[in-house]
């Protein structure tokens, strides 16, 4: 990633080109200026902006804040959501960006990238990205749905399994209590009594086990699983 070419990129595009620094776990602060490697006015990108000539009118260095950096997955993932958003702003004002990442940092980047692959929306604008000294966790995920939801997909899947489970105890108690009520129904009425006193409850049971198999969809289709429901592995 050499200054010639940001310089390229942002001439051609008439646009400031921006250097997004994205810090590692327990390195946040409040401030975009600090002594912090990420930090405006720091030592590093003093040396940064000296090694790869880089114009101030012409490139843009944002320092991009998740909290203090908090040593949790969970956090991690919303980070990169966060960043995932940020992005997506500069490829929608055709701004052209680079991505340094250190530590968990890097992290919060891959995290980005995976949201785009899934969300099927790369990132138009993006040249190059880069981490140091990140562990990158691949989380391998449990064997039963159930024990790797996060709240919101558990709070769906108990509302949906239980629903459920409710109206077919209610249909099976309602069919052997009303056994005279049908029999009397047939003899005034004749087969349409069974849709008469049968059809509410096969509609009703129809109708949960859809919403049932729409919220396990959504379970499964929009990421409601936990982060940390499972063990991770580095990948070197």
């Amino acid at each position: 990633m050499g200054g010639r070419r940001l310089q390229r990129g942002a001439s051609g595009a008439h646009k400031s080109v921006k250097l997004v620094t994205v810090h590692g776990t327990g390195a946040g602060h409040s401030e975009d200026k600090g002594q912090e490697w990420w930090q405006h006015g720091s030592s590093f990108q003093q040396e940064l902006a000296k090694r790869l000539h880089l114009d101030p009118a012409r490139v843009e260095i944002v320092p991009f804040h998740w909290e203090l950096g908090p040593n949790s997955e969970t956090a991690r993932r919303a980070a990169g959501r966060s960043l995932y958003q940020l992005l997506k702003g500069y490829d929608k004002a055709g701004e052209d960006y680079y991505l340094i990442g250190h530590s968990h940092g890097g992290s919060v980047i891959h995290d980005a990238l995976l949201h785009s692959v899934s969300n099927g929306r790369r990132f138009e604008r993006l040249k190059s990205w880069c981490t140091i000294g990140t562990p990158f966790l691949d989380y391998r995920p449990t064997r039963f749905l159930f024990s790797r939801l996060g709240t919101k997909g558990l709070t769906l899947y108990t509302t949906a399994m239980g629903s459920l489970l409710f109206t077919t105890m209610c249909m099976v108690a309602l069919f052997f209590n009303s056994t005279p009520t049908i029999q009397f129904a047939k003899d005034k009425l004749g087969d349409s009594a069974f849709l008469l006193f049968h059809g509410p409850k096969i509609i009703s049971i129809a109708i949960y086990g859809i919403i049932g198999l729409a919220m396990l969809f959504a379970v499964t289709r929009f990421g409601l699983t936990s982060p940390l429901s499972s063990g991770p592995r580095i990948l070197i």
